[in-house]
């Protein structure tokens, strides 16, 4: 699985702070399965705020997008939207 298409997800890379050199990544992932609620938004959230990598995570129910600040270094697009999967949502 390649965290997809260039269309489906941007990912944009700035000047991170901590390490010299330093790079953190943005991930935009579209999320479908959600349902009005808000569980499965608060499942997302904090299952990728806690994998290592991960800065922060927010998802909007109304767009059904995922958005995520992290570390490429310590974690890869492709594994976000696989912990994502694990949880029985679909990224597009």
């Amino acid at each position: 699985m390649n965290v997809r298409d260039e269309a489906v997800v941007s990912a944009e890379v700035q000047a991170g702070q901590g390490e010299p050199g330093a790079q953190k990544a943005r991930l935009t992932l579209p999320v479908s399965g959600l349902a009005c609620g808000g569980g499965g938004v608060i499942s997302i959230e904090q299952t990728l705020q806690a994998l290592t990598g991960v800065i922060r995570a927010y998802v909007n129910p109304a767009t059904e997008m995922a958005y995520v600040e992290y570390w490429p270094t310590e974690i890869t697009a492709d594994q976000l939207a696989t912990a994502i999967e694990q949880l029985g949502y679909e990224t597009v």
